[in-house]
């Protein structure tokens, strides 16, 4: 069963991983997917990997973030990290100044947007952010319907920002990846009910109690238990 739940997390990387496509009308270049591709797929095996366990699931994020801290540095800001990975002040400093550069290109710049450093950064963290939400909703929380609301809000930022709007394409994967979420929630919920029905304990069966006895449907009339047809 616990290797079950781990589907759950890679679900969600997928429906995450599938609504990449959908900036792909705002920015120019190759390469600006890779870093938020590997953050998301990073922080997704943390999540699996950690539910294998049967543990609660109160640690989960914050393992996320060490990892995530761990690869930010040498991914997007090499050379500022001790000893390469751990993120310092330099860290800090330098990614504040690449996130400034990626938004002034956003703000003086037309659709499509030439890649550089800071809008790497600046869409690595927006899908490490939601990500790790929909990591949260779908697996810790079990609602993940509620993923939809980021799905939507990624739809949106094209379709507010460029005049040309989404194409069937990028509509497409992008709802399949959604779809793909809710059937793997739909599929692992029937696995669990079946596998309660099997052992004899479906859902709500602990709950149930004997009658009292003194209902008086709890055990038979003394008449009936004593009175008995002539005929046999």
């Amino acid at each position: 069963m616990r290797l079950i739940n781990t589907l759950m997390p890679l679900a969600a990387l997928v429906s995450m991983l599938a609504a990449l496509p959908l900036l792909g009308g705002l920015i120019r270049g190759e390469g600006w997917w890779g870093p938020a591709v590997v953050l998301m797929v990073a922080v997704t095996l943390v999540s699996a990997l950690y539910r294998l366990t049967g543990r609660t699931s109160f640690p989960v994020p914050f393992l996320q973030l060490v990892v995530a801290a761990l690869l930010f540095t040498p991914i997007l800001t090499p050379g500022t990290g001790f000893l390469g990975v751990v993120p310092t002040s330099a860290t800090v400093e330098r990614a504040w100044v690449l996130f400034e550069q990626g938004v002034n290109s956003i703000n003086t710049s037309t659709p499509p947007i030439p890649t550089t450093t800071g809008l790497q950064l600046i869409v690595a963290l927006t899908f490490l952010v939601f990500m790790m939400t929909a990591d949260f909703l779908a697996v810790t929380a079990r609602c993940p319907g509620m993923v939809g609301g980021l799905v939507l809000t990624l739809i949106v930022v094209p379709l507010a920002v460029n005049g040309a709007g989404l194409s069937w394409a990028q509509a497409a994967v992008c709802a399949a990846g959604y779809v793909s979420l809710l059937a793997t929630d739909m599929w692992v919920r029937g696995r669990e009910w079946g596998s309660g029905s099997r052992t004899g304990t479906p859902p709500g069966a602990g709950s149930r109690r004997a009658p009292p006895s003194w209902a008086p449907w709890s055990s038979p009339p003394p008449w009936r238990s004593s009175w008995r047809c002539p005929c046999r």
